[in-house]
């Protein structure tokens, strides 16, 4: 049986998430930066663990329009009253791919997922559709966040 998932992220990061947790997933979307450029080594951790690591592929995030994979990391400004002086930076990620391999998605997009759901903002992280390419029966798992972790 093979399975196969299309995932939708859309959230904004916490204005405390560290800075090498941006840098990550700077790394992670972009083909100009490297893995190797990132010092010190990204902590992004769940339950103490570091899973900078256990990621086999650094551009997992990296656009790819010719296979429908879109991805945008961006920073926003905001200000506080009326002091035209930025007063604290968030960061948006916003990901859409489809067709991610079950032997691709589980061990990379899913440990990722659950790492995210400790920096985000939102309550609604997104969603991950899994279809069984055999019987093309498809099953949606929305991605909710609470207290830091990901909702069943």
């Amino acid at each position: 049986m093979s399975l196969y998932f299309d995932l939708v992220i859309n959230c904004d990061l916490k204005a405390d998430t560290p800075d090498d947790a941006i840098d990550a997933i700077a790394c992670l979307i972009s083909y100009e930066i490297s893995e190797k450029d990132l010092s010190p080594e990204p902590q992004l951790l769940i339950d103490g663990n570091n899973i900078w690591n256990m990621i086999d592929d650094y551009e997992l995030l990296a656009p790819e329009p010719k296979l429908n994979i879109i991805s945008n990391f961006q920073p926003r400004e905001f200000s506080i009253g009326d002091d035209p002086h930025p007063k604290f930076t968030q960061y948006r990620l916003q990901y859409c791919a489809a067709n991610i391999k079950d032997d691709i998605f589980h061990p990379n997009y899913l440990l990722f997922i659950h790492w995210l759901v400790t920096v985000s903002n939102d309550r609604y992280l997104g969603y991950y559709k899994e279809t069984n390419e055999l019987s093309r029966m498809s099953i949606f798992h929305h991605l909710i966040v609470k207290d830091g972790k990901l909702q069943a």
